[in-house]
């Protein structure tokens, strides 16, 4: 894996919801990606209780689950 930043497809879940919010951060990897998605994140929204990264290919598609 390069260190170049990339895009990452992300879902989270706010307390008190029943449905994953999608969403897309710049990380150099899934962890730094989660990590910039949380620095930037407004409170405000409300409380994440879940986050996840999708998984994606090498080609940078998603994967089917």
């Amino acid at each position: 894996m390069s260190n170049e930043p990339q895009y990452w497809p992300i879902e989270f879940l706010l307390v008190g919801e029943t449905d994953y919010y999608p969403g897309i951060c710049l990380g150099t990897d899934a962890q730094d990606a989660i990590k910039q998605f949380l620095e930037n994140y407004s409170p405000s929204m409300g409380t994440i209780m879940a986050i996840r990264v999708l998984d994606v290919g090498e080609d940078g598609k998603m994967i089917d689950p």
